[in-house]
């Protein structure tokens, strides 16, 4: 269970820094697929990367895999898409399933778990990420307080960008701008 977590987290992280290099995204997850250890979840990422490939927004391709996405990891993965930040996205969802699988009582951290190689049947393994859909309570915090951040950042910049579109609009027609009016008076 912790593995699979760690294993999306390290999907989405190669993802991320693959594309912030400017590797077109179908390629990042191709490539970022190869990499991930579990046969099973490989598969689910290549799906994921074919649905996408034939036209399929990546947010709508990630809501299709509730297992191993949660509503939080979802909503940032939308807002990154929405700003042209997908990287970023991925990149604060690996982090907070890091923090989660770190957070899991019981579980030894992944660089002391022995390595199985036991085969598990796709009905076996993808049920078990269902750990991702009960984060522990802690992290949700967290995650919540980020989103809730992100969102504020965002309106933010949209009212900076309508505000500098007023701007430029006012210098084009030739009319100074508000902000010059105020420091002329």
């Amino acid at each position: 269970m912790a593995r699979q977590i760690l294993e999306i987290a390290g999907f989405l992280e190669k993802c991320a820094e693959l594309i912030s290099a400017e590797v077109p995204l179908l390629k990042a997850m191709e490539i970022a697929t190869r990499e991930v250890p579990d046969q099973e979840l490989s598969l689910v990422f290549n799906e994921m990367r074919l649905k996408m490939e034939s036209g399929q927004g990546v947010t709508d391709t990630f809501r299709e895999y509730p297992h191993l996405f949660t509503t939080l990891s979802l909503a940032i993965i939308e807002m990154g898409e929405a700003n042209g930040h997908l990287e970023d996205g991925f990149q604060r969802v690996a982090w907070a399933l890091k923090k989660i699988e770190k957070d899991l009582p019981g579980e030894k951290p992944a660089q002391e778990a022995p390595l199985s190689v036991e085969a598990k049947s796709p009905a076996q393994t993808l049920p078990s990420m269902a750990v991702l859909v009960h984060p522990v309570k802690e992290s949700a915090r967290q995650l919540a307080e980020i989103n809730k951040s992100l969102m504020e950042i965002n309106n933010h910049l949209a009212k900076l960008t309508q505000q500098m579109d007023e701007i430029m609009k006012q210098q084009s027609s030739g009319q100074p701008s508000t902000r010059n009016k105020t420091q002329n008076e």
